[in-house]
């Protein structure tokens, strides 16, 4: 008997960076029913970026550890994806609880399910890494899952948690610099894919202004990879 390896459907986001670092050049877009981390600095634009994902994903759902509600709508004002005329096109859930939001999303047939953070749930990390993993797989649904870092830049617990995931995507920031080395007022953001069971490793560059996350116009040149 022969079996033909199906293309990994995707969904794209429709910023080039972003595509990339979930899925590389050739099969930009993160691979549906994957479970995947997203992990940065405080400040370098996680729950932002998460915002343009679930907005961008046909019923997906939004469950925050340490958000309330009106937290979350103020932040998707600011950067336009919510206006007086427009709503965020995803479900919202507050709750430290991980098995209330997976049976939420589980309910309302969510497509894909933003968890911001894992370490503001109830219950051990590990544990709660592989009950995500577990309901992903099961329901083919995709999870994007905002975690802390450590100041090694790891992700804070076990080697265990990045091992439930099938990509791991860290925003970095550095301050840039003029020709002589001093530092500037400004950031240059890239999304360093350090894991990804769907596509290559790498880190393309980011934009990210009051309106929200776009490519540079023009490119950044990435730094080699870390």
């Amino acid at each position: 008997m022969q079996y033909r390896a199906e293309p990994v459907p995707r969904i794209r986001i429709g910023v080039g960076g972003i595509d990339q670092a979930f899925g590389g050049p050739h099969t930009p877009g993160i691979a549906t029913g994957t479970a995947n981390l997203l992990s940065g600095a405080e400040g370098a634009g996680k729950s932002t970026l998460a915002l343009y994902l679930v907005n961008t994903f046909p019923n997906a759902m939004y469950a925050s550890s340490e958000e309330s509600y009106e937290q979350i709508e103020d932040r998707a004002s600011r950067i336009g994806i919510v206006t007086p005329t427009k709503r965020l096109g995803a479900s919202l859930l507050t709750t430290h609880s991980i098995s209330n939001a997976l049976d939420e999303a589980s309910a309302v047939r969510s497509t894909l399910l933003l968890l911001d953070s894992l370490h503001g749930f109830d219950g051990e990390v590990e544990g709660n890494a592989l009950k995500i993993h577990r309901w992903c797989k099961a329901n083919r649904t995709t999870v994007l899952c905002i975690v802390r870092l450590v100041k090694n830049n790891t992700v804070r617990g076990s080697r265990d948690i990045v091992y439930e995931f099938d990509s791991h995507i860290e925003i970095t920031v550095k301050q840039d610099r003029d020709a002589r080395g001093n530092p500037l007022p400004t950031f240059s953001r890239f999304m360093v894919t350090r894991k990804n069971r769907f596509g290559p490793t790498g880190q393309w560059p980011l934009l990210l202004t009051e309106s929200g996350w776009s490519d540079p116009k023009p490119p950044l040149q990435a730094p080699p990879t870390p």
